[in-house]
């Protein structure tokens, strides 16, 4: 494996940074010894929770005071010149001074990442750390565009998009905001993968196999669900860029087994007293909370299936090792 260096570049938020670390890791117990991580200043991460990594840091100016909740304006901003010339200078130093090919994994979000490959000549594959179908929402946004669909109107917004059978249109990735503009052009610039040999998604086969078949035949590139990356990780990751609130252990020590249900929304959302209130009533009282909790279980058993030998996550990781040897 050490014919490699493999070059992670993650975007610097934890959604996208924790598992392209916890790929990274799975990838070294796989035998790349050589794995360096590409990382913002933004959130970088401590490296002594992840010791078998080598960290460049690149200064990009960037900090938590001038993040602005425009998606497109931040990745605008870590994209630039700074980032591409320190790229290319540790790339052209890896090329010239070590017998190992470089080959970089970056996040969609972090494109001109790509542009650096292609210069260089290095071998480059995409990351996506959201849904597959998330994706190819990004591909039917500009024709929705201009078929005077976005921004969504209200009464659009119960109905099914065309071609996404079963999402409906409130779940485009898209708010009608001031940002609006800036989050499309941001999206469609991610869309152009320009030589990237394959995309990596946080996914599994069992959720999403026509989702990856359609995008295989758009991006004409090998599409690899490796999924739940957390799951896939050989020990435990203590990378979170977040302190743990552990306050409530003991109140959930004290509780029956079974009497208590973790709802996650992410560390980027956040919901009120009411719509708390009525999602947990909708979840523990009424029968179609009873259906969603046993259809989670019974997900949860076959996604461990997947993570097992034979598995479509193990068998896809294995499909992406053996690609990157080829490349």
């Amino acid at each position: 494996m050490d014919k490699h260096h493999l070059v992670f570049i993650p975007f610097p938020f934890p959604g996208h940074t924790n598992p392209m670390l916890q790929l990274a890791t799975s990838l070294h117990s796989k035998g790349f010894s050589n794995i360096t991580i590409v990382h913002s200043e933004l959130n970088f991460p401590d490296p002594s929770n992840h010791p078998h990594f080598n960290f460049l840091t690149i200064s990009d100016g960037m900090s938590p005071d001038n993040i602005s909740p425009d998606l497109g304006d931040i990745s605008r901003k870590i994209n630039n010149t700074k980032f591409t010339t320190q790229l290319q200078d540790f790339l052209s130093k890896l090329i010239n001074e070590s017998t190992e090919l470089p080959c970089i994994i970056y996040d969609g979000f972090m494109y001109l990442a790509e542009a650096v490959a292609r210069r260089l000549k290095v071998p480059s594959l995409v990351m996506r750390t959201s849904s597959v179908m998330d994706f190819l929402m990004y591909f039917s946004l500009p024709s929705l565009q201009q078929e005077g669909l976005i921004p969504l109107p209200d009464s659009k917004l119960l109905d099914m998009v065309p071609g996404l059978e079963p999402l409906r249109y409130k779940e485009l990735p898209v708010k009608n905001s001031p940002y609006l503009d800036s989050l499309l052009q941001i999206l469609a610039t991610t869309c152009n993968l320009g030589s990237s040999s394959a995309l990596i998604f946080n996914t599994i086969d069992l959720l999403e196999n026509s989702s990856i078949t359609k995008l295989q035949q758009i991006c004409k590139v090998p599409v690899f669900a490796l999924g739940p990356m957390h799951k896939i990780t050989p020990t435990s990751s203590s990378g979170s860029l977040l302190k743990p609130d552990v306050s409530c252990i003991d109140w959930l020590d004290a509780q029956a087994l079974s009497s208590v249900l973790y709802v996650s929304i992410g560390s980027g959302a956040s919901m009120n007293q009411k719509e708390i209130d009525r999602c947990v009533k909708r979840l523990m009282v009424d029968k179609e909370g009873h259906e969603m909790r046993q259809r989670a279980m019974d997900l949860k058993e076959k996604i461990s299936s997947c993570i097992e030998t034979g598995g479509s996550s193990h068998n896809s990781l294995n499909e992406l090792i053996e690609l990157v040897m080829s490349l």
